[in-house]
């Protein structure tokens, strides 16, 4: 149908498709359905005001959005991504995922200095504090951790092998 009409109509058919995605109930297939409709501002804003439904998203959604939004100049979205997939990692303890944990860490420190304002959620610095904090005895992660990203945060030798 988008193919057959003018630019005019595309663009009240795009808007239109965009509201009613947004009125998906289901968090997954509203922001699949909107990154789908290119609306990559109001997705952005689906993620950032609604993180709690982060954890339940599944694992290979939400690489994917981090990817997108950080491809489309919206890196808070992309970090909220990011945070979700280490947290769920490393609160349950899946040491043979360590690995992307420690990747989506680094994704993290490129995406921060790139984020002007952290709206609701708390900053990059203090985010990667509270890992610390929660998270300094699993030994396994911060091998795999490339610190050459944590040169203004913390110091390689705080975490004692």
């Amino acid at each position: 149908m988008l193919e057959i009409s003018s630019e005019d109509e595309r663009e009240i058919l795009t808007r239109q498709a965009v509201a009613k995605a947004q009125t998906i109930d289901d968090f997954s297939v509203r922001v699949g359905s909107l990154i789908e409709l290119k609306a990559i501002d109001v997705t952005a804003d689906q993620v950032i005001n609604n993180t709690s439904e982060l954890p339940r998203v599944g694992y290979y959604a939400l690489p994917d959005w981090a990817k997108n939004f950080a491809k489309n100049a919206q890196p808070l979205a992309a970090s909220l991504c990011y945070r979700s997939l280490i947290d769920d990692i490393l609160q349950s303890a899946r040491s043979k995922a360590y690995h992307y944990a420690a990747t989506y860490l680094e994704k993290l420190f490129v995406l921060a200095p790139k984020i002007t304002d952290y709206q609701t959620h708390i900053h990059h610095s203090e985010y990667v504090e509270q890992l610390k904090a929660q998270h300094k005895r699993k030994r396994a992660f911060w091998a795999r951790v490339n610190f050459s990203f944590f040169n203004a945060h913390f110091k390689k030798s705080n975490f004692k092998k």
